[in-house]
């Protein structure tokens, strides 16, 4: 077939398209939701990392978990025992949270939520220390040192929190971890595999609540699937807010709990490990362009 100069060019439009069509899905999703514009927030009504305890969490533009902050009115406080009827019964408090890690050790929890233009929230007047929720979402992904496979997950939380993911060809969010209730730091564990390859977005959502003043903690921890002995580790069940960290020293202290649990090969996810869901950004790692 004899081409002409416009049908050659034809060819290699047509060529072109059809190997940007045919592109792996392998390619990163996480890198490209950094091309995406981001939304802009308000920096009186979006807060970045709240329970960390004011230590330095680094994570990049497109790293975290975002969500809301809910409040109980005082007429309702104390009377609910779960993280759904916290979220359904709470008011919405109108503040976008981000988180760059779910690894908040068992500590007090006095300093409240500081807006991102440094004003303290209060809520009916008080400054927000309890009686309030957490609703996140985000997608976890394997860390560059991280290998595919099977790993085990878990929870580490006072009071109580619920981690759902949405698995492979479904559109609703699933519980994985149940670690519900108006309790002190217990550790609940996954006991079923989550098994993610190299690429993998695994959405997530994750719910949590603080009852009464004034010890908090949520940690997600994961490790490889045990090859070999049980599955369930002896740690698994286990409560009290000095089972695993002092909460009487700043930052707290690893008691030998959470030590054994490290030897095991627990450890919490990393920031690199969340991305934020809808190809967003997480502004309070922007240098606070992303600020209205």
């Amino acid at each position: 077939m004899k081409f002409n100069q416009k049908s050659y060019l034809y060819l290699i439009v047509a060529i072109a398209s059809f190997n940007l069509g045919c592109q792996s899905t392998n390619s990163s999703q996480s890198q490209r939701a950094a091309t995406v514009a981001p939304i802009m927030y308000n920096l009186s009504t979006t807060v970045c990392d709240p329970m960390n305890g004011n230590q330095s969490i680094f994570g990049g533009a497109i790293n975290g978990l975002q969500g809301r902050l809910y409040a109980m009115a005082p007429a309702n406080q104390g009377i609910y025992n779960s993280v759904a009827d916290y979220i359904s019964y709470g008011i919405d408090t109108g503040t976008d949270v981000f988180l760059n890690q779910l690894n908040v050790p068992t500590r007090d929890f006095t300093e409240g939520f500081p807006a991102a233009n440094g004003q303290l929230l209060s809520f009916n007047g008080a400054m927000l220390v309890e009686w309030f929720a957490l609703y996140m979402e985000s997608n976890i992904q394997l860390g560059p040192t991280e290998a595919p496979g099977a790993y085990q997950l878990a929870l580490l939380s006072d009071d109580g929190s619920i981690l759902s993911i949405k698995g492979p060809g479904t559109d609703t969010f699933a519980p994985f971890i149940n670690d519900d209730g108006t309790h002190p730091t217990t550790m609940a564990c996954a006991t079923t595999p989550l098994v993610i390859d190299q690429y993998d977005l695994i959405p997530i959502q994750l719910q949590y609540y603080q009852g009464p003043r004034y010890q908090i903690a949520l940690q997600l921890l994961w490790r490889p699937w045990p090859t070999s002995g049980s599955a369930v580790d002896p740690l698994c069940g286990t409560s009290g807010n000095y089972q695993f960290f002092d909460p009487d020293t700043i930052p707290s202290t690893p008691e030998q709990n959470y030590l054994n649990l490290e030897s095991r090969g627990w450890k919490p996810l990393a920031p690199a490990n969340f991305v934020i869901p809808n190809s967003g950004i997480n502004p309070c790692n922007t240098s606070g362009q992303n600020f209205n």
